[in-house]
């Protein structure tokens, strides 16, 4: 089955691709498809030439609107939703449209996080769980305390130095890009002059930045929020623990060890001295049970997608 495919590069999709791919789409990534949907790259918007049928990945109808207008058309339509449970006003009002909208029986609706999943479940809603899986990276030298986000406040970079300060006897690596507030990215390279013990590399190629996270000791990540954060998936293929904040999106997925619960300076500090060779051991058990794109997990997650099209593609 020949389909055409809109979407942007973001490799928290590549597991989504590769499971379309490997059930049986044959995907062209073309400028327009049947329906121009414009949500930059937050979306695979999918058609089969064959059947006219249109399949389009999103994170929310609530950003997207106009992918209710394929329901309405009568056309399939995989979501990909991100939230959970965070208690405000916004996520009470929603939990209605929500029900109203993924109990169509035209939507499929994907979870990439256990947390979503879990969300969804509590609410009635039915959901396949695919993570954001990839392939198996491996460790040769455990040296660096790695961070990998793009320079923007949200990701907290400022904190790096913050630890390393405290922690001067261990080495630090940033790996980043600028973004669109290019005064933090100018800060950052300014922070980054005055700490020897932490390493600044900008916008490395897919191989450089491999060869780094195989030469780490673990995974930083010091945003305070974020639905998914793929670099937790990517630190665990090299075998790193990944210690983080609690309210990241595949927290419910790592060691509560790992975790931290408030947001202190201490509590960061204390995490990363407490991580010892078992926990390399479990970040090797975690990717390979959960988000190794060739282990069985995966798999069968696949195996259960195909099941779902499969109604729809007669």
């Amino acid at each position: 089955m020949k389909l055409i495919s809109y979407i942007g590069d973001h490799p928290v999709y590549y597991s989504i691709y590769r499971a379309l791919e490997t059930i049986g789409f044959n995907i062209d990534r073309l400028d327009k498809v049947l329906y121009n949907i414009d949500l930059g790259n937050s979306y695979i918007a999918i058609r089969d030439i064959r059947d006219d049928y249109i399949f389009h990945l999103s994170h929310s109808f609530l950003i997207n609107p106009r992918s209710l207008e394929l329901l309405l058309k009568n056309k399939v339509v995989l979501y990909m939703e991100e939230s959970w449970n965070k208690n405000r006003i916004i996520d009470k009002i929603t939990r209605n449209l929500f029900k109203l909208v993924y109990k169509h029986p035209r939507s499929i609706l994907i979870t990439p996080t256990m947390r979503s999943s879990r969300y969804f479940q509590s609410l009635g809603l039915d959901n396949l769980h695919i993570p954001p899986a990839r392939e198996e990276v491996g460790n040769e030298r455990r040296f660096y305390i790695t961070t990998i986000a793009r320079a923007h406040p949200i990701k907290r970079l400022e904190l790096v130095f913050r630890i390393a300060d405290m922690l001067r006897d261990e080495h630090f690596l940033i790996i980043t890009k600028p973004s669109f507030d290019q005064k933090y990215f100018k800060y950052i390279l300014d922070m980054s002059r005055k700490y020897d013990n932490v390493k600044l590399v900008v916008a490395p190629d897919e191989d450089t930045k491999l060869n780094l996270l195989k030469n780490s000791k673990m995974l930083l990540h010091p945003a305070d929020r974020g639905a998914i954060e793929y670099v937790i998936v990517e630190g665990l293929s090299a075998h790193l623990p990944c210690v983080c904040y609690k309210n990241i999106g595949l927290a419910d997925e790592l060691p509560e060890e790992w975790i931290v619960q408030e947001d202190t300076l201490e509590n960061w500090v204390n995490i990363i001295r407490s991580i010892s060779d078992n926990d390399y051991r479990t970040a090797r058990e975690i990717f390979r049970n959960r988000f190794n794109i060739d282990g069985e997990y995966y798999k069968n997650r696949l195996k259960e997608l195909k099941i779902r099209l499969e109604p729809f593609l007669v």
